[in-house]
Order: C-alpha cells, then sequence, then structure tokens
C-alpha cells in the first residue's frame, strides 16, 4: 500500500529551483486537437442519427396516419353495406347496426388521433430545420464570388 508523501511549503519552494526535465508540450497539444476533433466528429455524427431518427419517425407516424384512414374507409363502406343486408326490422339487426356504427366512431377517433400525432411529428421535424437545428445542424459558409460575399448555409441532411 503507498501513502502519499506530506509536501511543506519548503518542499515547494525548493522544487521551483531544481533542475527539471522539460515537458513535451507539443504532443499533449496535438492529443488535445485530436481529442477535440473526436469530439466534433461524434457530436456530428450524433445529429445525423438524431436527424435519421426524426425522420424515421416522420415517415412510421405518416404512414400509421394513413393506414388509421384506409381502415375507416373500410369501415364505413362495411357499415353501408350492413344497412343494405340488414333490413331493420328486428331488435337483432338493429343492435347489429348499432355495433357498426359504434366500430366507426372508434376509428375515426383514431384516425383522428394519429393525424394529430402525425402532424406533430411533421411539425418538429419542420420546426428543427428551420429554427432549432438540434438534428440537422446549420452550417454556414463564407465565400467570395466575383468580389461579393456570399453566405451559403449547408444543412445537416
Amino acid at each position: 500500500t503507498g501513502t502519499a508523501k506530506e509536501t511543506t511549503f519548503f518542499d515547494n519552494v525548493l522544487g521551483l529551483f531544481a533542475p527539471s526535465k522539460p515537458k513535451d508540450v507539443s504532443v499533449t497539444a496535438q492529443e488535445l486537437a485530436a481529442q477535440e476533433a473526436a469530439a466534433l466528429e461524434s457530436e456530428k455524427e450524433s445529429f445525423t442519427m438524431a436527424g435519421k431518427l426524426l425522420i424515421t419517425g416522420d415517415v412510421f407516424s405518416t404512414a400509421a396516419c394513413a393506414v388509421m384512414w384506409v381502415n375507416f374507409a373500410k369501415g364505413l363502406e362495411d357499415y353501408e353495406t350492413a344497412i343494405d343486408i340488414f333490413d331493420n326490422t328486428t331488435l337483432e339487426n338493429y343492435a347489429a347496426l348499432v355495433s357498426y356504427k359504434e366500430d366507426i366512431d372508434g376509428r375515426e377517433i383514431a384516425a383522428w388521433v394519429s393525424s394529430g400525432i402525425c402532424f406533430a411529428f411533421l411539425a418538429y421535424t419542420a420546426a428543427d430545420i428551420i429554427w432549432f437545428h438540434s438534428a440537422f445542424p446549420l452550417e454556414p459558409k463564407v465565400s467570395v464570388i466575383d468580389g461579393i460575399n456570399t453566405l451559403t448555409l449547408n444543412y445537416g441532411f
């Protein structure tokens, strides 16, 4: 077991005057630059992954919304077919039509809820592209073309 050596004020002062081997600062500066470059690269990769996840969420929410509306339309067709088949003269036929109607109402609610979720996904993606730039980073670049300063905005997608 090693114990730390206790230093005194005089040890610190004497350490200032004692010759010491110069440290190689360039190696640590290179390592620091490499670490910063790796951190920036991983940050860009994480933005790219966030953008991919956001677009994937948009695609799946839009597909789910479309499926819900197709399901609702199919249910309406089934209900109209049931009205033609059942003559609504008996209590059982009436109960079957009421059951179909309740099913249609549930499908309509599901379609509207999925539309709201889809809109939220698409609205956030648009807001991120335009304002937030968290998933799609904006990389401005200034260049001179024919003596005119030009600002180019490169989106990260």
